[in-house]
């Protein structure tokens, strides 16, 4: 809640409130909930709560410091669920993926994850990423005129397909192309230039953009299954819009407007 602050991503809330929007609405039932076990993995399990009110089977903890990855599958074997939520994020995240697939659990319960594929990963992250379920608010095949063009562009330049940090970068670099015009290059008027990035007059990657009163925006969420496309390569696809123009949860405890 700053006024010179602009984020063009998200909450991290709010992928998890994706995934347990979608876990609400499709049914889901005895899910199993890994967290980081410290303040922010409580978090995260609040987060998902608000959106998913099913049966939570267990809720486990993942040591920060010291992750013990094949226990961690092992107390999941004993609980048979046939769903499983990993808030993890960050390494760990990633730790979590590679000992899931190299357990027999990826074989018999359907995975979603807040730390899915992206293409700052290394290929076995990647491959390990395949046919788990992911929130977002982008895709490469996002089906945006501008988004086809990006991709197309990109794919030419470098050989391989955008990730999501690409993405974001691009939709910063023309958001500030829009406000330096907007005020004709004088940013010595800090006030006028925060009013012409507010303006966000910008053609987003992602469709309609627009920033809310604490300056993140009012943007759409999807829900996502990584695949692997007919040239070999791992991509992320959207299953379902799972939120349309949704703003975080905390824009109505900041005064700006």
């Amino acid at each position: 809640c700053n006024a010179g602050v602009f984020v063009l991503s998200h909450q991290s809330d709010q992928l998890i409130e994706t995934l347990a929007r979608y876990a609400e609405d499709a049914g889901l039932k005895r899910i199993v909930l890994i967290a980081a076990d410290d303040a922010g993995g409580k978090r995260a399990i609040e987060s998902f709560r608000h959106q998913y009110t099913g049966d939570v089977l267990a809720e486990l903890g993942a040591s920060v410091a010291r992750p013990d990855m094949p226990a961690l599958m092992k107390r999941i074997e004993a609980l048979q669920p046939p769903n499983v939520v990993t808030l993890l994020a960050g390494p760990q995240g990633r730790d979590f993926l590679l000992e899931w697939q190299r357990s027999s659990l990826a074989e018999k319960v359907t995975l979603f994850s807040t730390s899915i594929f992206d293409q700052t990963m290394t290929p076995k992250e990647q491959e390990a990423s395949v046919g788990v379920f992911g929130a977002g608010i982008w895709t490469p095949g996002l089906e945006t005129p501008e988004n086809a063009a990006f991709v197309t562009a990109f794919v030419a330049e470098y050989g391989y397909s955008p990730g999501v940090a690409a993405f974001e970068a691009f939709d910063a670099a023309m958001l500030i192309d829009s406000a330096l015009r907007r005020v004709k290059g004088n940013v010595a008027d800090k006030a006028a230039l925060r009013a012409a990035v507010k303006q966000a007059d910008f053609k987003s990657l992602r469709g309609g953009f627009l920033f809310g009163n604490n300056n993140f925006p009012v943007q759409d969420f999807y829900v996502v299954k990584v695949g692997r496309r007919l040239d070999g390569r791992v991509q992320p696809d959207i299953v379902k819009r799972v939120f349309t123009q949704f703003s975080d949860a905390y824009a109505s405890e900041c005064p700006l407007k």
